[in-house]
């Protein structure tokens, strides 16, 4: 009689597996393809130029020829040394970065962004090799540009996405 109950409760743990197992076969071997899509285009992106000499990095930023949109610009100067930023239509603000006045339509150019840098001075002439001049300095330009929101009465703002500006 033990034979009897152990074969059954065998089979009833195997009945119970066998139940699991046809939906998850179905599972792993049923595939769909889906057809159609919508293509997504976005805007091209715009280029920063800069060169440097005389101890200022000259910056100025475009808008992809292709761009289907005029976008507002803004930089921001990264560096160890002390500098001085400024350019016709460049305005700076309290969040470190340098906005342009106006919206640059595809394929033009902001006016120029000058980053004239002071370099530390030669406080003795005991002070080692290296200490002041032989230190390797960068000045590292970011730049984002973002395209405008409109307010009710249609003036164009920048949305930096953050609050300021005329963001969200």
């Amino acid at each position: 009689m033990k034979r009897h109950w152990i074969a059954a409760a065998a089979l009833a743990v195997l009945l119970m597996f066998g139940a699991c197992a046809a939906p998850a076969w179905a599972y792993f071997t049923d595939t769909h393809q889906a057809d159609g899509g919508l293509p997504i285009k976005l805007q091209p992106p715009a280029e920063l130029k800069e060169w440097y000499g005389q101890a200022t990095k000259h910056v100025v930023v475009t808008n992809s020829a292709d761009a289907t949109a005029p976008v507002f610009v803004r930089a921001k100067v990264q560096t160890s040394l002390k500098f001085a930023a400024a350019g016709d239509g460049w305005k700076s603000n309290e969040d470190g970065w340098y906005y342009y006045d106006e919206m640059v339509k595809p394929g033009k150019d902001t006016k120029e962004l000058t980053v004239k840098v002071t370099f530390p001075t030669v406080k003795s002439e005991e002070q080692p090799d290296g200490a002041v001049y032989g230190e390797n300095y960068s000045v590292i330009v970011l730049y984002e540009t973002t395209m405008a929101v409109y307010d009710n009465n249609g003036n164009p703002a920048p949305n930096w996405g953050n609050g300021e500006n005329g963001g969200s």
